[in-house]
């Protein structure tokens, strides 16, 4: 195929999809990319807002364990920002800044700047979803913990299957759940 040819291919595939989802890709492709940077060169590792987001989540994380599983849990900070949730003298959880959840908040932001919609509804949904998200991501420290005691064996595929697949599966829910209230039309 010649390259006039495959750019004319290009060209028509292109326009055939539909201008909203044009729209909607080519933000969340710009969007992607500011983000990426912003991580890379002023979200550094161990800076904030990943070294408050940590402590925030590994804070809550013990106090929660303390109050619903057994007192006795706390934190002691690391370098770089990273945490550690000790019970006594033994390490039962370890956090670091991708623990944090600041790629979900900004993928979930990330969406909801991309979707056509007013912007009220559109940043109630958001801050409403990243408080679930947040909660979300503590019950899965608190989970990581009690399975780190309880049924180690378990935990490494808790952490890098089960509960991956939990956070994302609820947050694809809370993006298409938004796009049906709020974006699609009723059919009657």
């Amino acid at each position: 195929m010649e390259t006039a040819e495959w750019i004319n291919n290009v060209t028509k595939q292109y326009e055939a999809i539909p201008p909203i989802l044009r729209r909607f890709a080519i933000r969340a492709i710009i969007l992607w990319i500011i983000i990426t940077l912003a991580n890379h060169f002023l979200f550094v590792q161990g800076h904030w807002p990943n070294r408050d987001l940590t402590f925030l989540t590994s804070d809550v994380t013990a106090k929660t364990l303390n109050l619903f599983y057994e007192p006795g849990f706390v934190t002691t900070p690391l370098e770089y920002g990273f945490q550690e949730i000790y019970f006594g003298s033994t390490r039962v959880l370890y956090i670091t800044d991708g623990c944090n959840a600041l790629l979900l908040y900004q993928a979930y932001l990330c969406f909801f700047l991309c979707v056509p919609g007013a912007l009220g509804r559109k940043l109630l949904f958001a801050i409403l979803g990243i408080a679930t998200i947040f909660i979300l991501n503590i019950i899965r420290c608190f989970s990581l913990t009690w399975l780190n005691m309880n049924k180690p064996e378990w935990t490494d595929f808790a952490h890098h299957y089960a509960f991956a697949f939990i956070v994302y599966a609820f947050i694809f829910i809370l993006c298409v759940s938004y796009l049906r209230v709020f974006i699609t039309k009723p059919t009657e």
